[in-house]
């Protein structure tokens, strides 16, 4: 960005969260479904528990789609379409301009033309009407002489305009799947799986899932007149005397219309998408045919993100830039000749869409960056004469993902601006522009992203007021973007069964997330700028001798600075690159981190655990001389490095969080946890010792291990009793005082021997104790002796329990072990946001 510019980017923190690991369920799940290990992790994340609900998921089959006579005012609305199509009258379609709007109506219009019906559409121009039913669309089609009209991805809140029609003599069928208010529109029928009377399953259908619903209704009732409350798989088709219609055929359109709505793929949608997609492999329709072929698109494979980024944007371009129903004859066309030439309309259109977003994006971002209307640091709010308002809202989110803040843009024309923003992290935009509806003249979307209409005038103050409110959410809640990894792989285990298994999820998208994964500390050996831009980075990844090529798309914008021959962590998935032969495997990486440092205000981590050259480690930081302070636990480690280190005047040693100085005066800038510390409060005492060295910041070097942890125990076993110890002491005290009292010291003595472990003088100092203060033992004047003798180990701990002594030593081992079990498993990411509090003065 341009030093001159006003706008700062919000600082976000990227966060990874790895799903629960549950090993047990994805072994028991991995062996019942044949698929790999963490391909049945990636179903339990998805919420697959079972091996029923897997089996459904891995095969969506079309008997689990649910009856459409389910959803409330099916009943009506195909009893008003029979009737509407036996007596010859018009029937409108009245669809949207965007892919699910087109898909919709395309299915409808062309099943009423197969049923027999006189049936037209109508697709409203999104520059001119904008969205939904209008007065002056009504008059139009009533002046076509059309007598029913059924609207298609719109009309849930088209009151005064349902009211209209019913004024113009015109019956109205609302299917529509946005999110209804609390009264519905007067219709003839209102079918939308949202209403809060409406029992139907699955809530999540698009406008074309809903559309796909009433034409198979209309089949059941046309065909075979069937009440409706059972479903086979014989409800798919009607017999006409047209011959045979098979709703089916229509599941290629469902499933376009579902994948660039942004549907969630779970469920029934899932089922859809799924056999729609194979529809497309066996019968791939020709408008869709051509538009492959101009988009140099594998037409024998089309995946749902195919859809999404390839087949979906050419036909959104229609709309956009102009006349929306091309891309529904495009839809409905079977000539190829004719085919051919729209999908090169367009594709030339969404071309010169391209065009004129990156035209769009360079003049909003030289604004910014020139300073112009730059009285904002958190809101960036531009407006520009001939800016087309079709493409605003994707250069919106292009400039997000630039600048890291909310963005509008609006476009002027004869004093009023027609906007589209998009959101950054958490901001509400909506909440946003509901706090400034009073110098604007409409507003509507939800938190992510919305659309706006103003007058020139107010450009101004709406973008101070926005900027403010985004001002003091920034500041009071800083940006995150989390990104949630699947689980944890190693080299061994990515293969090309894997590859395969995972495939068997798709398609991936909304609730069913394409599976991410992490891998630690691969050493990256290579990297290279390819792409026609050079703006994707090829990489050379490699761990446990095993070699892996990876990629990260635009990853020379997204990502930071790659340094080759240094160890990371990163987040990817695994395909086959289609580039190089089915079975070659390749990463994409979407994260990463170098993956042995994190770092925070005043303190950073690195991150060296299970080093086993922790004296080399040491020297090495000596040789900075920046100070070093070593943690240990015992006073013989202590010591022991003290003798190693004689001499060196930039060293301090604590024990257990008491700070042992050498006589040097500054702050140490290393802190080394030679060993794993025993509890909480002997870190956080010593993280509060050092604020009294001054601010100066400093680094944590972690190089304790799971060895560590086995000699704590055998220090917590040695000096804390337990129920295990407690019992077997008891064990041994019963054998040797049973043949009468035996002095304390003697019976320590020979208790000690008899233990398989090393037991302190405290230790067992304090197990008496406890058997004391449960009446298990006492004194006399010849030593100590038992007063109830019991072999049950569950009579022992029931005593046990009620001792406060046994209590707190339990409690202390609890909190230990749950407290190493933090240091020794969490990421060194999570171990510094926790101690970051610990060295602020202030907390």
């Amino acid at each position: 960005m341009n030093s001159s510019s006003n706008y700062n980017k919000v600082s976000v923190q990227k966060i990874l969260r790895l799903y629960p690991q549950d090993y047990e369920k994805r072994a028991a799940l991995s062996k019942k479904l044949n698929i790999a290990l963490p391909a049945a992790q990636v179903l339990i994340n998805r919420g697959i528990n079972t091996v029923e609900e897997g089996e459904a998921f891995l095969k969506p089959d079309l008997s689990r789609l649910h009856s459409p006579f389910l959803m409330k005012d099916m009943e009506p609305a195909v009893e008003v379409l029979i009737s509407a199509i036996r007596s010859r009258e018009k029937i409108a379609i009245y669809g949207d301009y965007d892919v699910d709007g087109i898909t919709s109506t395309a299915i409808l219009f062309s099943l009423l033309q197969l049923l027999g019906g006189e049936v037209i559409f109508y697709i409203p121009d999104r520059q001119q009407e904008g969205y939904g039913l209008n007065f002056a669309a009504l008059d139009h089609l009533k002046s076509l002489g059309v007598s029913t009209i059924v609207t298609v991805d719109c009309g849930i809140n088209s009151f005064e305009e349902a009211e209209y029609a019913r004024k113009l003599q015109m019956r109205v069928i609302i299917t529509d799947h946005h999110q209804p208010a609390a009264i519905l529109p007067e219709a003839a029928a209102v079918i939308n799986p949202l209403r809060g009377d409406c029992s139907y399953p699955f809530k999540g259908l698009c406008g074309a899932g809903v559309a796909f619903k009433l034409g198979q209704a209309l089949l059941m009732r046309a065909g075979k007149d069937t009440a409706g409350d059972g479903f086979t798989g014989d409800d798919f088709a009607g017999n006409t005397g047209s011959g045979s219609i098979n709703i089916l055929d229509y599941l290629d359109l469902v499933a376009l219309g579902t994948v660039a709505d942004i549907s969630p793929l779970v469920d029934e949608n899932r089922v859809l998408v799924v056999h729609g997609l194979m529809h497309m492999k066996r019968n791939l329709r020709p408008g869709l045919k051509a538009l492959c072929e101009v988009a140099a698109l594998n037409k024998e494979r089309i995946t749902a993100r195919d859809l999404a980024f390839i087949i979906a944007p050419r036909l959104n371009a229609a709309g956009r830039m102009g006349d929306a129903s091309r891309s529904l004859y495009l839809l409905l066309e079977e000539e190829a000749e004719k085919v051919r030439k729209m999908a090169e309309e367009l594709h030339e259109e969404n071309k010169r869409r391209q065009a004129m977003e990156l035209k769009i994006f360079n003049e909003a971002c030289h604004m910014v960056e020139d300073g112009e209307e730059s009285k904002g640091r958190y809101f960036i709010l531009l407006a520009g004469e001939g800016w087309h308002s079709g493409v605003l809202g994707i250069v919106a989110s292009r400039m997000v993902e630039k600048y890291n803040v909310p963005v509008i843009l609006i476009a002027l024309e004869g004093g009023t601006g027609k906007g589209s923003g998009r959101s950054m992290g958490n901001f509400d935009l909506f909440s946003a522009l509901s706090g400034c509806k009073s110098i604007l003249m409409g507003f509507g979307g939800h938190s992510q992203a919305a659309g706006l209409t103003v007058s020139e005038e107010n450009i101004s103050p709406l973008r101070e007021k926005l900027n403010a409110l985004a001002e003091k959410h920034f500041e009071s809640t800083p940006a995150a973007d989390v990104l949630y990894v699947d689980a944890v792989l190693e080299p061994e285990e990515i293969t090309p069964d894997l590859t395969r298994d995972l495939a068997l999820l798709e398609p991936f998208g909304p609730g069913n997330p394409e599976p991410r994964f992490v891998g630690k500390k691969w050493f990256l050996e290579r990297k290279k700028e390819v792409g026609k831009r050079l703006q994707h980075l090829q990489l050379s990844l490699k761990k446990n001798d095993l070699n892996y090529s990876g990629i990260s798309f635009n990853g020379k914008s997204r990502l930071p600075e790659m340094d080759p021959f240094r160890e990371i962590d990163f987040v990817f998935n695994i395909s086959f690159d289609r580039w190089r032969g089915n079975d070659a495997l390749q990463l994409e990486i979407f994260h990463f981190s170098y993956c042995d440092e994190f770092t925070g205000e005043k303190l950073s981590i690195v991150d060296k655990r299970e080093t086993r050259r922790k004296v080399s480690y040491v020297n090495n930081l000596l040789e900075k001389n920046q100070g070093v302070l070593i943690f240990v636990n015992t006073v013989g480690r202590l010591n022991n490095l003290k003798r190693i280190f004689a001499g060196g005047r930039q060293i301090f040693f604590s024990h257990q969080g008491k700070i042992f100085s050498n006589n040097y005066g500054e702050a140490p800038k290393h802190i080394v946890l030679f060993d794993l510390p025993l509890g909480e409060m002997q870190l956080i005492q010593l993280l509060g010792s050092l604020t009294n060295f001054g601010n100066r910041g400093y680094r944590l070097h972690l190089l304790f291990g799971s060895r560590d942890y086995n000699e704590n125990i055998k220090l917590l076993l040695a000096t804390v009793p337990s129920f295990s110890s407690l019992e077997l002491i008891y064990s041994a005290l019963q054998k040797v005082v049973s043949s009468g009292p035996v002095p304390l010291a003697a019976a320590c003595s020979r208790i000690r021997k008899m233990l398989p472990f090393t037991a302190t003088k405290y230790l067992l100092e304090k197990c008496m104790e406890i058997f004391l203060e449960a009446t298990y033992l006492d004194f006399n004047e010849k030593g100590i002796f038992l007063r109830n003798c019991y072999s049950d180990p569950c009579i022992l701990l029931r005593d046990l329990s009620r001792i406060e002594t046994f209590q707190k030593g339990r409690l202390k081992w609890k909190e230990t072990l749950l407290w190493q079990q933090f240091l020794l498993e969490e990421t060194g990411e999570e171990i510094l946001h926790y101690l970051n509090d610990f060295t602020n003065p202030d907390t």
